[in-house]
This record gives C-alpha cells, structure tokens and sequence, in this order.
C-alpha cells in the first residue's frame, strides 16, 4: 500500500491493498491498509490497480467519499472496478478541476463502471488511456461543473442514462480523438447541446450495456429525431459503437443541420444509419465519412438511407459509407471520393451480419442512387455494386476514376459472405431471384500506377444471373487492369 499523511495544505494518497472486494471505509488490509484513514478530503488521490482478474465492486457507504484525482485500473484484460452504492462519490480538486484517470490494458479493453452518483463542483476531466473504458450510470445530477474527456486508445466514456451526463446543462466536452458513447434512447436536444463544445466523436451504442465488455444483443440506442448542430464545433462527428450481430442500428432520423457546411458521421467501430435527408442550407453542403477511433474492432460503417439532395462532394475517409435500401441516394453530389483503405458500397439492403432489419429479404431496389454524371475517385480503395437478384438491378455513374493503388471493384448480382479485415459483414441470403447487377460507367481512367481489380459473381455473363460492368467508352489505360 502507499499512504501519505497529509501534511499542512496537503491531502494524502490512497492505493486500494488488495484485488477483492470491499467497502469505501474499509482501511485494513484489504482496503486502504491505512489502520484508520481512507479518502475523505478534496485533493486526496485515491487508486484502485490490481490485477483484480474479475469484475470487483467497491460499495460507497460513507458521505465523505471524497477525492481530487481518482484512478481506476486493472493490469488484467477484460475486467474492470465497479463503484456503486447510494452514497454519493465527490470529486473535486482545491485548484482546477478534479481528475479521472481510466486505465486499460491495451488493446484488450477493461470496462469500469461508476453507479454511485458523482458530486463535482469545479469540473471532472477524465482520462482515457489505452484500452480504458468507463461506464457512468448513476444519477450524476450534482456534477454541476461539467466534464471533459480527454485520450482514448480504443476506450471511452459511455454515459448510461440522461442523468448520467451531469448537472442541467452542464457541458461535457469530448476533445479529438476522444470518444463519448451514448447507451440510451432519445438522446434530446438540450442534452445533446451539451457536446456543442467537442472537438470530438459521440457513438451511439448497438448494445444492451454491461460493464462487463460489451455482450452482442439486439437493442439500439438513437437520439431524438431532428438534429441541429449550429453553433458547434466544425469537427465534431456522430458514429455508432459496436457492430451488432442481431438487432436494429442506431438511427438518425427526421432533419439534420451540421453546424457550417460538412456533414461529418462515422467513427466508434459501429454501424450507423442516416435516414434523415441530408440538404444544402445556404451554399452547398458536403458530407465526409470518418473514422477511426473505434469502440471494437470492426470496421465503421455509415449508411445513407435517405434520398439525398446536397449538391457538394461526398469525401469517403475512412470506414465504409453504403448507399442502401429503397431510397438511399446521392443524385446531386458533385463527386464522390473515396479514400485509402475505404469502401463505398452500393447496394439494395442485403443481408448484414448484424443489421437486424435486413436480415430477410432485401428492403428495396433503387436503379438511380448516384447522378449519371457524377464521378467516383477511387483511390487504393474498394467499390462494392450489390444488386438486388429478385428485381434485377442497374446504376449509372460518371467518370470511374482510378487515381492510385489497388482499386478492387466487387460486382454481384447476388451475394456471397464479404469480410472486411477479419469480420465478416455481407452474408448472402439465399434468394431465389435471378436478376442481373449491372453498372455503367461514362468511363474509366487509370491514373500512372493505379490499377483495376475487377472481381464479383458471374461477372460478364451475358442474360440472368450475372454481373457487368459496361463502359460508354473507351478506358484510359495509364496504369494497368485486372480482372478475376
């Protein structure tokens, strides 16, 4: 154990003695080991490291749970601290703001969770390290001074209920390359302006919660419907953490407003749709795609359901963006670019591991979801053309542009299973339809060094049951083509 008495002006360092469980008061020598003292003063610094090995509860019994800088960490994978009780946990600091620290083991996250309510005056900053995560699901009322999430590393702070934001209004600020992840429904207006100050990302979660990792289930957690980001910051983007295996996505629906001109969405390692129609306010708007803080390992996917009429480029740059279901469409956007290691996939809603809602047949066919004149840039990047084999389908774009790298791209009138990395995300369903996938391009250029690789099912075949690609005119072999 380290204990300093407090000295005049000074408040005095706690580490928790063992890897069991225990009360807040406990000050022998599985507690505090302090024979009498446990934290109970502003700017006392309490720590819980263990190799604890198992999810471990200490219980808050006492009022005067108090501590300026409060650390929660395990060198064990996959088990976390969890803090609970009806008494209340106050963290507050003589000089600035109170400090969390969430310590994780890496790339193997562990998951703390803080039930007891948290009582904050002059602000909390949390932070994330490698692999850390924090769960806050008490009523958080009484932290009036806001909270700041700083770090990340493949953690977060996941906020289970509205009260668990803080105090009315107060801010909760999540700086870049941080992530906050939201674990209830109907997140509203008000707790969503919240974030204006962010620089950061805001996941929806997929997921029934747990502070014990993350189990696969089928419920889904939206905000609000009708979301109005002006006046915050440019940077900040909503995503969805945790791609499902059964079950609905997070959804936004009803009308967006970006704060200036770019919609910005994807991030968190989820699965996110945008049904609501995305506009253009006073000048053209855009809509980038990002990534990569990730709550999991899987890929970010961001899909555009709605019938879209933004008239700026649309900037893939990172993740997969889908163009799907019934109405997905981009008609106006000026251009299409999609970056390095990215997807965009077109497709009709096939069967998703883990999209619920199309996990029978396909929602809808849609034979127009790009403008005829638009061109896709492709560079070291991946275009999936997915059509719908009960209806058969077919879309025009622009000029296909090659600009370097590796471009595959994947043409199927009907599916099989598609991986991304390790995690297998398309999986075919098993229709009986045999319509045609087909995709004409106004041309194809080959940047020097780019290259085609052209690959799908029954890709050429003339009639039913076949895929093609069809050029109006010739390609501009600069760099080279492959097919397979």
């Amino acid at each position: 154990a380290v204990f300093a008495l407090a000295s005049s002006g000074r408040a005095a360092d706690y580490t928790w003695n063992s890897a069991n469980a225990g009360t807040w008061d406990d000050t022998t020598a599985n507690g505090w080991n302090t024979g009498g003292a446990y934290p109970n003063a502003t700017n006392d610094a309490a720590t819980f490291s263990q190799s604890i090995g198992a999810n471990t509860t200490i219980t808050l019994n006492v009022a005067d749970a108090t501590a300026g800088t409060l650390t929660l960490a395990d060198t064990t994978p996959g088990s976390g601290w969890v803090l609970s009780g009806a008494s209340p946990l106050t963290l507050n600091a003589s000089s600035g703001t109170a400090i969390l620290n969430i310590g994780g083991a890496g790339t193997v996250q562990n998951t703390h969770l803080i039930s007891a309510p948290i009582v904050s005056t002059n602000g909390l900053d949390i932070q994330v390290g490698p692999g850390g995560r924090l769960g806050l699901s008490g009523d958080n009322s009484a932290a009036t001074g806001g909270m700041t999430i700083t770090g990340g590393g493949n953690g977060y702070v996941r906020f289970d209920s509205a009260a668990s934001l803080g105090g009315p209004a107060s801010p909760v600020t999540v700086e870049n390359g941080s992530v906050a992840v939201i674990g209830f429904s109907d997140l509203s207006s008000t707790d969503l302006a919240r974030f204006a100050a962010s620089d950061g990302l805001l996941a929806f979660y997929s997921n029934v919660l747990s502070y014990v990792g993350d189990p696969w289930n089928a419920s889904a957690y939206s905000p609000a419907a009708n979301i109005d980001l002006t006046g915050f910051n440019e940077s900040f983007r909503i995503g969805a953490a945790a791609l499902p295996l059964s079950g609905s996505m997070p959804t936004l629906s009803g009308t967006f407003t970006p704060p200036s001109d770019t919609f910005r969405f994807g991030g968190g390692g989820g699965a996110l749709v945008v049904n609501a129609p995305l506009a253009d306010g006073g000048g053209a708007r855009r809509v980038e795609i990002y990534g990569p803080e990730r709550v999991g390992t899987d890929p970010s996917i961001v899909a555009l359901s709605a019938a879209n009429t933004y008239t700026g480029a649309t900037d893939v740059v990172d993740g997969v963006l889908r163009i799907a279901g019934t109405n997905g469409s981009i008609q106006n956007t000026s251009a299409v670019n999609v970056g390095t290691g990215t997807v965009l996939q077109l497709d009709a809603g096939l069967k998703v591991f883990g999209w619920g809602q199309e996990s029978g047949p396909q929602v809808g066919n849609n034979n127009d979801r790009v403008g005829d004149a638009t061109p896709v840039n492709l560079t070291h990047a991946t275009l999936n053309f997915f059509g719908n084999p009960d209806t058969g389908t077919t879309e025009t774009v622009g000029a296909l542009n090659l600009l370097a790298g590796l471009n595959p791209l994947d043409v199927r009138w009907q599916t099989g299973n598609v991986w991304y990395g390790s995690s297998l995300i398309y999986q075919d369903r098993g229709t009986s339809g045999t319509g045609a996938a087909v995709l004409t391009a106004a041309s194809l250029n080959l940047t020097s060094g780019a290259q085609l690789w052209l690959r799908g099912v029954n890709v050429g075949v003339a009639g039913d049951s076949a895929s093609r690609v069809m050029l109006n005119s010739s390609p501009t072999m600069v760099g080279g083509a492959g097919g397979g």
